[in-house]
């Protein structure tokens, strides 16, 4: 613990002086990231070397703009500045540099650029902005390592981009002139990302009372201590898998294998657990039950229904396990 906050501080102090106002920001940020990725801080560090960080009182969009950065490559145009209200359509991205383009209708070439963590200060306060912070922060750390590669088959090629369990696929058919794209297991990852997040919120409030350095101890203290351990994205999606989160043996199947991208393996672990093709059914009925809290539908009958689904698969899967008491996932 304390060696973890002496590291978060000299991590921090690259990213900004200690007698810069934000710095408290960045401490408790990078320890709550150090705390839940405990055997990953090489990459860690690696991040924070490289990584280009944005906050900034202005909508996501317009800082993304204002940086260099096309957010129609991210959100699929750029009209995305706000929504309803003048809500803010989302208060952090990230991206861990991967841009591939296509030459001569020939190859892929991947044109990677630094990573990047842009957060919106708009309508959030301290706690906010840094639960997006370290949720970005957390997506990067997984999406690191083996993070790409090309593809190619008899009629087309392409690339693959993976973030924690999110798999990018998007490839090219010459003689059509044609693009074909498909994202798996988003939500999933979502889901992973915001209980890990919520972890590190858990840890930083382990420092109560114990923080030495005045400044990060009056930053900490300003903190909504409530909100801090409840990630802001996906809450519907988020409840429902809570009671798998909790089983031991499943939370260390996907942490132990995760950064590294061993995603078959956690699936075809899972499936052997939960039953054949589980893991694909699970991840449909959390997508299903996002988008009906999306729509406003978290009270209909349909959500109700979905929830059950997913609670069966939860209880197969920790009955089999004792309830998370059995060990033995490791990395492979």
């Amino acid at each position: 613990m304390e060696e973890d906050y002496i590291l978060a501080k000299r991590l921090a102090s690259k990213i900004a002086c200690e007698d810069e106002e934000i710095y408290p920001f960045f401490v408790l940020g990078i320890y709550g990231i150090l705390r839940v990725f405990k055997e990953n801080k090489d990459i860690v560090e690696d991040i924070i070397d490289k990584v280009d960080i944005y906050i900034d009182n202005k909508p996501i969009n317009e800082i993304m703009r204002n940086n260099g950065y096309n957010p129609d490559e991210y959100f699929g145009s750029d009209t995305g500045d706000t929504i309803e209200e003048g809500e803010v359509c989302s208060y952090a991205v990230s991206s861990n540099g991967h841009n591939y383009i296509l030459c001569n209708d020939e190859e892929f070439v991947d044109d990677k650029g630094k990573p990047f963590i842009i957060c919106s200060t708009l309508r959030s306060n301290n706690t906010m902005v840094l639960s997006s912070f370290i949720h970005e922060f957390a997506h990067l750390v997984k999406g690191e390592v083996n993070s790409t590669y090309l593809t190619r088959e008899d009629d087309c090629f392409g690339y693959v981009i993976r973030c924690g369990m999110s798999i990018f696929e998007c490839g090219y058919y010459p003689e059509d002139d044609d693009y074909y794209e498909a994202n798996s297991y988003e939500i999933i990852d979502e889901v992973v990302n915001c209980s890990q997040t919520s972890e590190a919120g858990c840890a930083i409030l382990e420092l109560d009372g114990i923080i030495p350095d005045e400044k990060i101890n009056h930053f900490f203290k300003l903190l909504d201590k409530e909100e801090l351990i409840v990630d802001r994205g996906y809450q519907e999606a988020c409840s429902a898998f809570k009671p798998l989160w909790n089983n031991e043996v499943l939370r260390s199947l996907i942490s132990d294998n995760i950064v590294l991208g061993n995603i078959d393996f956690i699936i075809d672990e899972f499936n052997k657990i939960a039953g054949e093709d589980s893991f694909n059914r699970l991840d449909e009925l959390l997508f299903k039950i996002d988008e009906l809290d999306y729509l406003n539908k978290s009270d209909s009958d349909e959500m109700k229904t979905t929830r059950a689904l997913v609670q069966t698969i939860i209880d197969i899967f920790n009955k089999k396990t004792n309830n998370g008491n059995n060990k033995g996932y490791q990395k492979k």
